[in-house]
């Protein structure tokens, strides 16, 4: 298996920490997939593995010792960028949960500075699971119960992601607005700011200084990320407009509100006999706003914009591609249980000039990194453009 792109293994060290049960069968192969994606990889194994695998096949694929006791992983000296823990089972949760080194697997999970963790199959989604895991896990999001070796390999890449960002500035708009009916009641749609969140955090990961500007959230701003927290569409639009002087990269995934009550009433609206008929009015179309002004630069930033869409996604995102003005369009579902609205997840096309394509479903981490790889080459040659 070759390195994603974006977040290349190789030269890489990773500590592989083995837990007893069905899926220590995995490792040896779990190992040979990071070794071809160019890492070293030495593997630590709570002594209980014996029965499940050979300490020799590990040793034989690993190319190296398997450490079983936490004195042994100390004397071996080796100095891991990455544990990957897989799997991980209910007593090797609770000993990392309690700090507890009885053995190589669980002082690997106490020890290393970056983790990543895979859940046993089995495991029930307990919220005491879940927190445990997440509270381990510093890099990577949770996966599993039983995660596939392929996206253990890609989650491993993405916790090395390039710095091919580096020095640029980057205003990225996330989440929902508001639009007040009265003090009380608006008018908003179900976006969670996943997706814009996770973007500006791949931005800040891969060199660059970010600035979010972000609807009504419940999400924590990401490390090395600056948030500005707005309300309404006008709000964002002015937020955007004061600060994208000197931008070299906007990205727009802000589920923008078309349209806003011509008048919010100043208090509680009371509830009257019959209907109650709205007037609404356009809201301010930030990224083609910011579009029209970018054109007039010597040296525009590269833009990109989000469709959210309940049909016709790839047709409908090059529609906007054209009205919008912008370099790239990323489209998405948005409607039934697969849509991207408030999942972890998600399925888009990339749209462009140059064409469309599909980017499968993957974490919206994932899918981050696989859309800045688009477009990180397009602002470093931007940026080379005479002024």
């Amino acid at each position: 298996m070759e390195p994603t792109p974006h977040t290349p293994l190789a030269g890489r060290r990773i500590l592989l920490a083995v837990d007893a049960g069905p899926e220590a069968f995995e490792a040896p192969a779990l190992a040979r997939a990071l070794i071809r994606a160019g890492a070293t990889v030495q593997i630590a194994a709570r002594p209980e593995v014996e029965a499940w695998v050979r300490t020799l096949t590990l040793e034989a694929v690993s190319r190296g010792p398997v450490a079983h006791s936490a004195d042994e992983l100390r004397r071996g000296g080796f100095q891991a960028e990455l544990v990957i823990a897989h799997p991980v089972g209910p007593d090797l949760l609770a000993l990392a949960a309690a700090g507890r080194e009885v053995d190589a697997a669980s002082a690997a999970l106490l020890r290393s500075p970056r983790r990543l963790i895979s859940l046993a199959r089995g495991l029930p989604d307990h919220p005491w699971v879940r927190a445990h895991a997440e509270a381990l896990a510093e890099v990577s999001a949770v996966l599993g119960p039983g995660a596939a070796i392929e996206a253990l390999v890609e989650a491993a890449a993405a916790a090395f992601p390039p710095r091919d960002l580096e020095g640029a500035r980057v205003l990225v708009t996330a989440g929902p607005t508001r639009e007040h009916l009265d003090p009380v009641r608006f008018i908003s749609n179900p976006s969670t700011g996943k997706m814009g969140y996770a973007l500006a955090a791949a931005c800040a990961a891969r060199g660059a200084s970010v600035l979010l500007v972000s609807g009504p959230t419940a999400l924590p701003c990401p490390a090395g990320v600056r948030r500005l927290e707005v309300v309404s569409a006008a709000e964002l639009a002015g937020a955007v407009q004061a600060h994208e002087e000197g931008v070299d990269l906007f990205i727009a995934t802000a589920a923008v509100g078309d349209y806003r009550p011509a008048a919010a009433a100043p208090q509680k609206i009371k509830k009257g006999e019959g209907p109650m008929q709205l007037t609404l009015e356009r809201t301010p179309d930030v990224l083609r706003e910011f579009s029209e002004r970018a054109r007039a630069l010597p040296r525009p930033p590269i833009l990109v914009g989000f469709a959210a869409e309940t049909e016709e996604v790839e047709a409908y995102g090059r529609q906007k591609l054209a009205s919008k003005g912008v370099d790239l369009i990323v489209a998405n579902e948005v409607s039934g249980a697969q849509g991207a609205f408030g999942r972890d997840d998600n399925a888009v096309w990339l749209v462009s000039e140059a064409g469309s394509r599909p980017l499968p479903r993957a974490s919206k981490g994932a899918l981050a990194h696989q859309i800045l790889d688009e477009v990180a080459p397009l602002v470093a040659a931007r940026a080379k453009e005479p002024a």
